[in-house]
């Protein structure tokens, strides 16, 4: 997001507001220069809230940047702005020298100057990037702007929030077959190719799955649970359209839509005609059942023998 405007100087403006996460923040100030009356300088205070528990105990100063992949955690409350303790931040598996740290940004093009928060590396110092910041605890930013004598500060508070869909792929339809016991049931990891979340790794999103047309928004069970599976019978032998749903901790839910063609090449939904399920000769107790008949007509694969209490 970009806060922008004249530079008010020796004034104080403080605003609060809501930033839709699609990866990064972009905290930035537009300076227009319309006096003329000598160089300006910018600085920034960013106030954080890592632990998430309302107060903003980390500072990070542009005038004393902490260095790369380092925060001075809780030095809010320390003595200087080095005090506390330092957290690294940059869990990626590279090189020290490739490890992100903060810094100020700014471009000047004729009489507009914009500065910003940013993320850079040691190795790549003039290539920046917007930062990453803890999501659902209320941060805060103040820009101090000077030109000759005259300072102008302004700042805003924000929370910043994941507002966007994982990314879901199906695989390119599927081709089933009706089992023996006159259905087939799908879970919806078989519908599924790749997921991918801006935040969340792919096993802690959360998946469900529904026949199109059936519902809308995320698939849930009566209980709330997510819809896992859907089941085709003999009725259902023609082409569906499946949907599988991912949803993130924030709320946010993506899906894709594929197709699955169920068949009944293994006969299970002809019925079976004169031949027998089971051929019934003995008791649950193993024992031979007396006077027994049997008049078996036409063609049988086989014929199982099965204890009694087996036919329900």
């Amino acid at each position: 997001m970009r806060k922008s405007g004249t530079n008010p100087i020796g004034s104080t403006r403080y605003m609060k507001s809501m930033i839709c996460l699609e990866g990064a923040a972009d905290l930035s100030l537009t300076i227009l220069d319309a006096c003329k009356t000598g160089p300006i300088s910018i600085k920034y205070r960013l106030y954080l809230d890592l632990d998430a528990t309302g107060s903003q105990e980390t500072i990070v100063d542009s005038d004393g940047l902490p260095g790369w992949n380092k925060v001075y955690f809780s030095n809010a409350n320390a003595d200087s702005l080095s005090g506390g303790t330092a957290r690294s931040f940059d869990e990626r598996p590279v090189l020290p020298e490739l490890k992100y740290g903060f810094a100020l940004q700014t471009i000047t093009n004729g009489d507009t100057t914009v500065a910003a928060v940013r993320w850079n590396t040691q190795q790549n110092p003039g290539n920046y990037t917007a930062p990453e910041l803890p999501l659902g605890a209320t941060h805060r930013i103040e820009w101090t702007v000077t030109q000759g004598a005259e300072t102008s500060t302004c700042g805003w508070d924000f929370m910043l929030e994941d507002c966007k869909k994982p990314d879901v792929v199906c695989v390119n339809g599927l081709s089933v077959n009706i089992m023996p016991t006159a259905m087939v049931v799908l879970w919806d990891t078989d519908f599924l190719y790749h997921m991918i979340d801006n935040i969340a790794p792919a096993n802690l999103l959360i998946t469900g799955i529904r026949v199109s047309g059936t519902g809308t928004g995320f698939p849930l069970n009566p209980d709330g649970t997510p819809q896992k599976f859907v089941v085709f019978d003999c009725n259902s032998l023609s082409t569906h359209l499946v949907e599988h749903w991912a949803l993130d901790k924030s709320g946010n839910a993506g899906y894709c839509e594929t197709y699955v063609i169920v068949q009944d090449n293994l006969r299970s939904c002809q019925s079976p005609g004169n031949v027998p399920l089971a051929c019934v000769t003995f008791h649950c107790d193993d024992q031979p059942m007396d006077e027994v008949a049997m008049n078996i007509e036409g063609v049988i694969r086989r014929c199982r023998q099965l204890p009694f209490s087996c036919l329900i």
